[in-house]
């Protein structure tokens, strides 16, 4: 089983404070307020704006993200994503905080794994910038 999974409600409040946040979150279909393509040349940039969090989605490289957290991966899982990754692609980008210029990967750690295992050099990402005291969250 993957540890650390990317608990959206304690970093990023929910908008009415007021009441209580929903919790299991249902990302992206509620939380995605706007989002706009960015055709950049050769590249299709992704952005969101989730409850006022910029997001992107784009391709990182797997060497370029730190995975603090110790992980535990179902192998059967793997197989299974990496056969599924082989014939349509990721269909789900992980989630990875950008911090200082640094990713922090905390989720999907099974599709990261099985892009490893297939050899593969980049990884689709959704990309959030946070300071480094809500990395400190995380690794708490």
């Amino acid at each position: 089983m993957c540890r650390g999974g990317f608990d959206y409600y304690r970093f990023f409040p929910h908008p009415d404070t007021t009441k209580p946040a929903p919790y299991p979150f249902p990302y992206p279909q509620v939380a995605s307020q706007t989002h706009n393509e960015y055709d950049l040349g050769a590249n299709i940039v992704r952005a969101e704006v989730l409850l006022g969090t910029m997001v992107e989605v784009r391709e990182i490289p797997l060497q370029q993200i730190r995975r603090p957290l110790p992980r535990e991966n179902d192998a059967e899982k793997v197989l299974e994503l990496m056969k599924s990754i082989q014939e349509e692609g990721l269909k789900e980008p992980i989630d990875v905080l950008e911090v200082d210029g640094e990713y922090y990967g905390f989720s999907g750690c099974h599709r990261f794994e099985a892009h490893q295992r297939l050899g593969k050099e980049t990884i689709k990402c959704r990309v959030r910038r946070a300071p480094r005291a809500v990395l400190m969250r995380h690794l708490a």
